[in-house]
């Protein structure tokens, strides 16, 4: 069963049955002769191609274009172009003697281009030392606040950030100190056009003016008592245009002064309210009282909400004397018999008027039922007993009888004097507890933990040390393999050679004959020559602190170049002893086509 195609296929054109393979273009020497001689367009009208296809097959042999034109290229007008400008042999020594920054500038290349060539040739970076701070001068200094900050930048050769900051630092402000010939344009006009005018913020203009104690040009028209008197009489869209002023204008005075609407609502009369009304708040519904007070639902609704009583229910059950006469007397299940109530509401309000009810019926406690309190889960009591469980957890309380569950262990008090002396680990498996409970009950008596005991080294132990791997040590002398280690490094002692597995060649010991090779060769070649791991040879070379050793680039003898293009490019490395992409990138640098002796001629 075949299986079903990806998603990233999908995309792809399918080939239907019978459809003849698409061939490749095979260019001729005549046709690459014309590349570069003739503009793109030409070539591709004379070959009869795309203009892709010719622009692709020019910049694949590294041809520079007959012209650059506005119609063909209208990116690459007056700028440099990646394709048409190689590298050198020259530019590449300067890859990794200082920063991709100043070697872009020296080279006139962006810095994108420089790291990706560095990267691409395996070169190591160089990070330059941080810059010295330039210190401020007094003539700097001065600069300060008189221009802006981007002009100041440029004058002095600073950024406009450290301008910034600098100015801030001296509180110094930006803003132009004010002028008499500035104070006079102040409040002669409005204050938007006079910081038109002086190039300063409206803010600042509006400071300024208060400052001098100026009122606004163009503000707000004094009212007048007349005026005033008016305000309420009529509507406030008549008076707006009588008084030449806003409708929104007039609101606001009206408000200010507290004068009603014209033709609004008048202020509602106080209402007092006497104890009979307060008697039928709750009592009635909040209706019926508005209807016989004549005030409004919502003074109603307020003021029994501030007495704290409920809405009045027409349904609800209401007790009379003679039936509240009867709740202690009678059990409470004979009373809602008679009343037709549930018991619940007899009992509720037996309770509020705090009143036993004499039909309760308690069971009294035996001997042997008292001997169960404590001995099993309260649970398990009250199923025994047929007792409701909160009434068997108040009896054990009431007789000073401990919860005892086996499977749940309570912490004994003499347990407390091992606190802060012993680990709470130790405590905890002595005692059969978990941690967090131990942790927990040393937290709530607020004793700290217990100080690790350190275990001295003895001469005997210390004797052993490197004589075996760290993890035999220490499992010898009952101590962590930490441990270990951080002693052995401490007295300067090598660690033990790993022996060597059964059919683990990998794991070998290194011969120290074989330090010579690290940081010379790459650590994946001294681990085929020597047999390690290449884990083991890093860990190595990291330990006697010797750097990668960097990879060498093999020039090219003109033997080689002159089998570049007779073969394909993996057949080519490997008789060379090159990588592909080494083959193929300098293959395309000389300009020489991909072999096409695998193609069916055409």
């Amino acid at each position: 069963m075949k299986s079903q195609p990806s998603n990233s296929n999908k995309t792809r054109a399918r080939k239907t049955a019978g459809e003849p393979r698409r061939l490749r273009i095979v260019w001729t020497p005549e046709q690459d002769a014309l590349l570069g001689k003739l503009a793109d367009w030409e070539v591709a009208q004379r070959l009869r191609r795309k203009l892709s296809t010719v622009r692709a097959r020019r910049e694949r042999l590294h041809i520079p274009p007959a012209f650059l034109t506005d119609k063909e290229y209208p990116r690459f007008v007056g700028q440099r172009v990646a394709h048409l400008d190689p590298w050198t042999g020259e530019q590449d020594e300067l890859l990794g003697m200082d920063s991709d920054a100043e070697v872009a500038s020296i080279l006139d290349r962006t810095a994108a281009r420089v790291t990706n060539r560095r990267y691409k040739l395996d070169v190591p970076p160089c990070y330059p030392s941080p810059p010295h701070p330039r210190r401020w001068t007094e003539k700097e200094e001065q600069l300060l606040g008189t221009a802006s900050d981007e002009v100041i930048a440029r004058k002095i050769k600073r950024t406009v950030l450290a301008v910034r900051h600098r100015r801030m630092v001296k509180r110094i402000r930006l803003r132009p100190p004010w002028r008499p010939e500035d104070d006079k344009v102040v409040g002669s006009r409005p204050d938007v056009q006079v910081a038109m005018l002086l190039k300063r913020p409206v803010t600042n203009v509006r400071w300024r003016r208060q400052i001098l104690g100026l009122p606004p040009k163009g503000g707000s028209k004094p009212w007048t008592p007349e005026e005033e008197g008016l305000l309420g009489t009529r509507p406030d869209a008549e008076l707006a245009q009588r008084f030449g002023r806003t409708k929104q204008a007039v609101l606001a005075r009206r408000c200010i002064l507290g004068k009603p609407k014209f033709g609004g609502r008048t202020q509602p009369q106080t209402f007092s309210w006497s104890a009979t009304d307060h008697a039928l708040l709750g009592a009635i519904p909040d209706e019926e009282v508005a209807k016989r007070l004549g005030c409004s639902l919502t003074r109603v609704l307020d003021r029994r909400r501030q007495l704290g009583r409920r809405k009045a229910d027409p349904s609800a059950f209401r007790w009379t004397e003679a039936e509240k006469a009867l709740i202690g007397q009678i059990p409470d299940a004979e009373i809602a018999a008679r009343l037709g109530v549930p018991v619940s509401k007899v009992a509720s309000q037996r309770q509020r008027l705090g009143r036993t009810n004499p039909g309760a019926q308690r069971k009294g406690w035996t001997p042997d039922e008292i001997a169960l309190l404590g001995t099993m889960p309260d649970r398990e009591v009250a199923l025994r007993l047929d007792r409701h469980v909160s009434v068997v957890s108040n009896k054990r309380r009431e007789l000073g009888i401990g919860f005892r569950n086996p499977e749940y262990q309570m912490w004994d008090p003499a347990q407390d004097k091992l606190l802060g002396v012993v680990r709470d680990e130790e405590i905890a498996r002595r005692t059969g507890l978990p941690v967090s409970k131990v942790r927990d009950r040393r937290h709530r008596l607020g004793i700290p933990v217990a100080e690790p005991q350190k275990r001295r080294w003895m001469v005997e132990e210390e004797a052993l040390l490197g004589t075996a791997p760290d993890a035999e040590v220490a499992e010898r002398l009952g101590r962590s393999e930490a441990s270990v280690q951080l002693r052995r490094v401490q007295a300067g002692i090598a660690p033990a050679a790993v022996p060597t597995r059964p059919g683990d060649p990998g794991h070998r010991n290194w011969d120290l004959q074989n330090n010579h090779l690290l940081g010379v060769l790459r650590d994946e070649e001294v681990a085929r020559r020597t047999g390690c791991r290449v884990q083991i040879v890093r860990a190595r070379r990291h330990r006697l602190g010797i750097s990668t050793a960097q990879s060498r680039r093999r020039s090219w003898t003109p033997q080689e170049e002159a089998l570049l293009g007779k073969a394909s490019d993996p057949v080519v490395a490997a008789k060379l002893g090159r990588t592909e992409s080494a083959v193929s990138q300098h293959r395309q640098a000389l300009g020489i086509p991909t072999w096409q002796g695998s193609l069916p001629s055409g």
